[in-house]
């Protein structure tokens, strides 16, 4: 439990430093729409 709020908080920091600055661009878009299904997948997994 502990590690996968720390892996969420990672992939929050990385999306915030690394794809907002690069959303207009298609791999920032993409890395974005895949951070967000990889968050959600966790979170739908872990309930």
């Amino acid at each position: 439990m502990i590690s996968l709020t720390y892996t969420g908080s990672i992939n929050l920091c990385v999306l915030c430093v690394f794809v907002v600055p690069s959303t207009r661009s298609p791999a920032g878009l993409y890395l974005r729409i895949h951070f967000t299904h990889q968050i959600q997948k966790s979170q739908n997994g872990h309930r």
